[in-house]
């Protein structure tokens, strides 16, 4: 499955980026989605943002099955 990246109206910004483990600084909008580049069996395949902040709250999203 390819990742398919969302545009902010033409303007080419991104609400997601590629990581491996949720940012912990820096400031981050909610919305905002890390896509785990480091996947293991249990692990979740990414967080997102639920609340704007520095670095915002993240929370872990599509847990991967471990059978």
């Amino acid at each position: 499955m390819a990742i398919v990246y969302i545009t902010d109206s033409g303007s080419g910004a991104t609400n997601e980026d590629t990581g491996t483990a949720a940012p912990t600084t820096g400031y981050w909008t909610k919305g905002w989605r890390r896509w785990n580049t480091s996947l293991v069996a249990g692990g979740a395949a990414g967080w997102i943002c639920v609340a704007a902040g520095t670095p915002g709250t993240w929370v872990e999203f599509a847990l991967i099955s471990a059978s």
